[in-house]
């Protein structure tokens, strides 16, 4: 049996052990640490300052929206939605300035957080760090660490989160990011065995912070007898197969080049497992031995040489992600609103057209469909004037027999059928503009499903489908209700009803001896009283029609859509100037960024060099230089590795269209390139789904100055 010592102190030479002094080099290296903090969080406040002042000066823009546009009640849910994503974007300001100063109170240390999968081994990690006793590890039948703990190692603080891509273990991962965003540098744990596509989609995200990750491979071997040590010792060779261990890593770079294309993780395997029991052990000869096979040595080496080599640049870097984070994630959120807010204000604009029309061809139809309602109601009795004179000119009861014959066509009744009929078909057509309206917003939305932007943070609100769906499509809803009540046509029916009643009273009393006289008389009588029925229903229709419907539903419906289409469009123009101002930000904070890496890698005559810079954290990066200038091969190649991340210059012209064309390259499918400088957009043919595609286009947006909007 292997005999373990019961306290948790390490046996063997000091050599082969984790210490806890720190070493010169780690001291004086966490110095320079410090003092880069410091100054990166320095210049962090000043750009989440200026960030700040641009969310401010928008904010004002959305209240004098509100005060000139507020009075239409179609516009509240649009303005409302203004107002909440102005108190979305200073929430995400607040928290990340509250990340950036809580950085700093943590200034002295360096900050080490250690992220993986459940089980995979990253609580054994910490307890051979810290020379624990192993209470902390797994039996490897559920979830370990719940919460995050933090330990001194060499003088760098060491945080282990819980397990991430666990079933139900949506809190523990909530968790494990936020803590991830204090890291200054992230160690990310896998195994050995096949690699987990949810473990690629997490370094996908960790990556688009910009925070620096180190691999490391946890090997599985059994350990639980003194027989499977010793085989282990003798096996490492075979255990640690060099062939096996790239194929393993490359499997996973495919994986997380679906998240973050073209980048590799660099892997350290080490058997964790055997470098815990190398510090239980009570024979020393053993100990050394399972240390040595563990080759957790290189884990130490590769980590304490980034602090020496890289710690102060790597602080400064964490500070100056931070502030990146905001205004590039606003900057892309409010481009992509203005982008669905003029396409709103188009498609508003192509209803009201629409509406127009069907306005001017409903009160033609109106006017024809109240003719031939006359025709079979009055033209009808017209028809029987004259027979009804003949058979009654020396009748005394002959008015009250006419009277009953016009009651019997049912004028009212057929007036206020076609009332009905009218308010119904305009109910119809308006409810069938919001439908088509509600549609296309939902059809808009879909394509602006893959933004950029954290979908935690902004998915749920701005401008979103379900938004604009219940918001826009019920104020329309609410327009149709308010409008067409009822109770114009019952006030209709009454004038049309008192018209003919008072003209039925009016009827002719003399009477002639001569028959024919008398007919001709009568006849000329009941014209005229058909003539005034009819001139009276025309006029009450008109009047009704115009007034009720026309004046106010329809006139009043398309001038909602009018100032709806006016509000969206005015609204765009204030989120795309607050991009472009978020921007200016944004490129100014790449630019320090890269001018610190070039000094901490000795190339300080370089900086002058550069004029602009774009980047993607954990993805790509762009710079242009002066005149034809560039930057040596060696920086480019230094660049790389320090970001991890694809680097490219631009020289010569820096015109929109040349940047647009280098950075783009083939996903530019078009032989010229459009610009709106108004709007300050251009279109091309690309996949808004194809993720390099995206990354080439945000990149050649912060450098052009151009929003570049998918023709697909």
């Amino acid at each position: 049996m292997i005999q373990l010592k019961k306290s948790g102190t390490a046996a063997g030479t000091e050599e082969h052990l984790p210490q806890s002094a720190f070493s010169p080099e780690v001291k004086a290296a966490l110095d320079r640490c410090a003092e880069a903090a410091e100054y990166g969080f320095q210049k962090a406040d000043g750009y989440l300052k200026r960030s700040k002042e641009v969310i401010q000066q928008t904010d004002a823009l959305v209240k004098d929206i509100a005060t000139k546009h507020g009075k239409n009640e179609a516009n509240a849910p649009l303005i409302a939605n203004l107002k909440q994503v102005m108190t979305e974007l200073e929430s995400t300001h607040t928290e990340i300035d509250k990340i950036v100063r809580e950085k700093r109170r943590k200034l002295k240390s360096f900050n080490i957080t250690l992220f993986g999968r459940t089980m995979v081994g990253k609580s054994t990690l910490m307890e051979v760090l810290t020379r624990g006793s192993g209470e902390s590890i797994g039996s490897g039948a559920q979830r370990t660490t719940r919460d995050v703990r933090s330990y001194l190692w060499q003088g760098l603080t060491i945080t282990d989160v819980p397990g991430v891509a666990a079933f139900g273990g949506e809190i523990d991962e909530e968790i494990a990011f936020n803590a991830a965003k204090q890291a200054d540098l992230i160690l990310f744990l896998i195994s050995d065995d096949a690699p987990q596509p949810s473990e690629a989609e997490r370094l996908g995200r960790l990556r688009k912070w910009g925070i620096p990750v180190l691999g490391i491979a946890n090997v599985k071997w059994g350990l639980d007898s003194e027989i499977a040590i010793k085989h282990f010792i003798h096996s490492q060779d075979k255990i640690f197969d060099d062939e096996k261990l790239r194929s393993l890593f490359a499997q996973f770079d495919e994986l997380a080049d679906k998240h973050t294309p073209g980048r590799e993780l660099p892997f350290i395997p080490t058997h964790l497992h055997a470098r815990f029991l190398a510090g239980q052990c009570e024979n020393s000869a053993l100990t050394r031995d399972l240390a040595a096979a563990s080759r957790f040595s290189h884990v130490e080496e590769r980590i304490l040489n980034e602090i020496i080599t890289n710690g102060p640049f790597l602080r400064l870097r964490s500070f100056l992600h931070g502030a990146t984070e905001s205004t590039l994630e606003t900057s892309e959120a409010l481009l992509q609103m203005s982008t669905l807010l003029e396409e709103l204000h188009l498609r508003l604009a192509d209803r009201e057209g629409e509406l127009d029309s069907w306005r001017n061809s409903f009160q033609l139809q109106a006017r024809q469909r109240l003719k031939q309602m006359q025709q079979e109601t009055i033209g009808k009795l017209r028809n029987e004037i004259r027979p009804f004179a003949a058979a009654h000119w020396q009748k005394e009861n002959a008015a009250k027999e006419w009277e009953a014959r016009i009651k019997s066509a049912e004028i009212e009744t057929r007036f206020r059928s076609l009332q009905e009929n009218l308010v119904s078909d305009c109910r119809t057509r308006l409810q069938e503009v919001e439908a088509d309206t509600r549609a296309e917003i939902d059809f808009m939305t879909i394509t602006i499903q893959a933004a950029v932007i954290d979908a935690k943070r902004f998915g749920a609100h701005g401008l979103s489908r379900k938004w604009l769906q219940e918001n826009i499509g019920d104020a329309l809803i609410s327009i149709i209700a308010i409008l067409l009540i009822g109770g114009g046509i019952g006030s209709a029916t009454v004038l049309v009803a008192t018209v003919v009643g008072a003209l039925l009273g009016r009827w002719y009393q003399h009477h002639t001896k001569t028959k024919k006289v008398a007919v001709a008389a009568m006849t000329a009588q009941m014209q005229r009283q058909l003539n005034a029925i009819q001139e009276n229903v025309t006029e009450t229709f008109d009047k009704w029609f115009n007034q009720q419907i026309i004046a106010k539903v329809v006139d009043i419906f398309i001038q909602s859509i009018s100032d709806l289409a006016q509000t969206a469009t005015v609204a765009a123009d204030v989120c795309r100037e607050t991009a472009w101002s978020q921007n200016d930000v944004l490129l100014d904070l790449n630019r320090q960024i890269i001018e610190e890496a070039l000094r901490h890698i000795g190339l300080d005559v370089a900086v002058p060099t550069i004029l602009k810079v774009a980047r993607i954290p954990g993805q790509a990066i762009v710079i242009t230089t002066a005149g034809e200038r560039q930057l040596p091969d060696a920086a480019i190649a230094d660049l790389k590795a320090q970001f991890n991340e694809s680097v490219k210059q631009l020289s010569g012209s820096l015109l929109p269209s040349s940047i647009i064309q280098e950075v783009v390259g083939e996903y530019q499918l078009s032989d010229s390139i459009a610009f709106d400088e108004t709007k300050r957009t251009t279109r091309l043919n690309w996949n808004v789904q194809d993720r390099e595609a995206r990354v080439r286009m945000q990149l050649a947006r912060q450098l052009a100055g151009f929003h570049i909007i998918s023709k697909a």
